[in-house]
């Protein structure tokens, strides 16, 4: 199968959080979009609008309980996988809805993500695979108009990578990551 390029910036797979980070529910912008990331039971990273549909809530606020997050306010839980409401304490599941869930892999270090409907295929770069140990740094943001480049920059500790995601029109997110060979 060949992989589908990524026709539109909403296509593309952008980071949005460091792996290290998840220890919690983490907050992340992508193209103006309020997104919550977080690790559910098992280890698999889940990316879901930061708002709860039954009061608006900030679901980054909110706790991991198994594979699901659960609104601070209200308690209602909203699987990781899948967006739907698994739990809606005094409300019939059949009214409560479902968040859009966003498809989310854990890369390089990473917490990749993709806007659109039929994203392109998950990243694989070149010489980042196995035997690789990763350093993620915290994320700054840029305002410039022109869509920037992934840049790559060869240090004293290894090879420096910096990713840009669109956080909205004229800023973006910078992830750096230091790759590394591993010894031994």
């Amino acid at each position: 199968m060949t992989p589908k390029p990524a026709g539109r910036l909403s296509d593309g797979w952008h980071p949005v959080a460091r792996s290290t980070d998840l220890d919690r529910p983490c907050p992340a912008i992508l193209s103006g979009q309020q997104l919550v990331v977080f690790r559910i039971t098992g280890g698999e990273v889940c990316v879901l609008p930061d708002r709860c549909l039954h009061r608006g809530g900030s679901l980054r606020r909110g706790a991991v309980v198994g594979d699901a997050i659960e609104c601070p306010y209200h308690g209602w839980r909203w699987r990781g996988t899948d967006g739907r409401c698994v739990a809606s304490p005094g409300v019939s599941t059949r009214t409560t809805g479902t968040l859009a869930a966003k498809p989310a892999v854990d890369r390089y270090g990473l917490i990749w993500t993709s806007l659109g409907e039929t994203p392109a295929e998950v990243p694989d770069l070149p010489g980042l695979g196995q035997g690789r140990s990763y350093a993620t740094y915290e994320p700054v943001d840029i305002h410039c108009e022109a869509r920037p480049v992934v840049t790559t920059t060869r240090t004293d500790r290894g090879r420096l990578i910096q990713f840009y995601s669109p956080v909205r029109q004229g800023v973006w997110r910078v992830f750096s990551v230091t790759v590394t060979e591993q010894v031994g």
